[in-house]
């Protein structure tokens, strides 16, 4: 069955219960090599389908969900009436909202879902030629292109389609004795894109950095971070800046007595994080995706619009991910989670040997 056949067909299973059917097909590309040897390598490609149920239920409506593959008409009727039994099983759900009405279709929802192919992978395995020759390193690593595509469908006749490529390359290097180690990455949307020939001068720069030991004492240091351990902290900020934990007071944003942050000095430095739907080199969905409920999400949301957001501007807190549960519960406005991040401080430039090198001169 077409994405297209499922979703439809899905939504009319669900007969008089409003609902969502959402269908991801994803296909993927890698490559993966160690000991300064190709070893594996593949194509796959998969399909799974979500069904959201949000029959009437006592004084209100119930969410109920369940996944599974489908590939005829009998799996996907056995699929609906799951999330129906799990929905009635439930009881009422308390972030029940309003169903938003459909808007107009994506352009491309009727075309097959995109798709990668072993090309994908050439400039990867054109650097890979040379860098694997290298005498003195061992090299391991992996690298993978990805495509996803979501059909998401609501009652209320939302027919939303999202595509979006991913690519990843990780590479690292092991000295000849096997002392010392040193990681490279990069991350985008399509490996031509993507800087690959400066990885492994990366990796030798960290192998002959770790040729110098210096004992440090116990205690309090300055350290610095590299842009990818930064990331992974300011994702985790994001993923732990729900308003719901917030405004029950389980979370950093807690105000003590109650309230959140949002309007709160956080630092003196001119920091900003921000999301945004249609940020160059990092375009996500533009709308919400989600088929369960949590503190972070809602399975009612599913279809709403997503737009650029301000969580943090100039130091201070602006927003929290809301779902509108969430956001009534707090007195904020509606503004829910998006699957990219960007972050800076205003009129702060440099790579991180220069702020390095600052450094070592701030401490002389």
């Amino acid at each position: 069955m077409r994405p297209q056949e499922i979703v439809a067909q899905g939504l009319e299973l669900l007969g008089p219960d409003r609902g969502t059917v959402l269908v991801e097909h994803r296909s993927s590309a890698n490559l993966r090599w160690a000991n300064s040897t190709m070893t594996t390598n593949g194509l796959t490609s998969n399909q799974q389908v979500h069904v959201v149920a949000h029959p009437e239920v006592g004084h209100g409506l119930a969410a109920g969900s369940a996944s599974g593959v489908v590939r005829r008409r009998e799996e996907l009727v056995a699929l609906v009436e799951r999330a129906r039994t799990a929905a009635v099983g439930s009881g009422a759900a308390p972030d029940a909202a309003p169903e938003e009405p459909g808007t107009t279709p994506s352009p491309t929802w009727d075309d097959p879902p995109a798709r990668t192919s072993p090309e994908s992978l050439a400039p990867v395995s054109e650097l890979l030629g040379e860098v694997l020759r290298a005498p003195d390193i061992e090299h391991y690593g992996y690298a993978e292109h990805t495509m996803s595509t979501t059909f998401l469908g609501t009652t209320g006749g939302h027919r939303l389609r999202h595509d979006q490529p991913a690519a990843r390359f990780e590479l690292s290097g092991k000295s000849a004795a096997r002392s010392r180690s040193a990681w490279s990455g990069r991350s985008g949307r399509h490996f031509a894109d993507l800087d690959l020939a400066g990885t492994p001068d990366e990796v030798r720069t960290g192998l002959a950095a770790q040729a110098t030991r210096i004992d440090v004492p116990p205690g309090r240091h300055r350290v610095i971070l590299s842009p990818s351990a930064v990331a992974d902290l300011l994702i985790y900020l994001l993923w732990s800046a729900g308003a719901r934990d917030a405004v029950e007071g389980r979370s950093a944003f807690a105000l003590p007595g109650g309230g959140t942050r949002v309007g709160h000095r956080l630092t003196d430095l001119p920091f900003w994080l921000r999301s945004d739907p249609g940020a160059p080199g990092l375009t996500c969905a533009d709308h919400v995706r989600s088929t369960t409920s949590s503190a972070m999400s809602s399975a009612f949301d599913a279809g709403l619009p997503l737009s650029p957001t301000d969580w943090v501007s100039n130091g201070t807190m602006r927003a929290l991910v809301t779902t509108r549960h969430s956001a009534g519960l707090a007195g904020l406005p509606s503004t829910p989670f998006i699957d990219n991040v960007l972050a800076g401080v205003s009129g702060a430039e440099g790579s991180i040997q220069e702020l390095a090198a600052a450094s070592a001169m701030a401490c002389w």
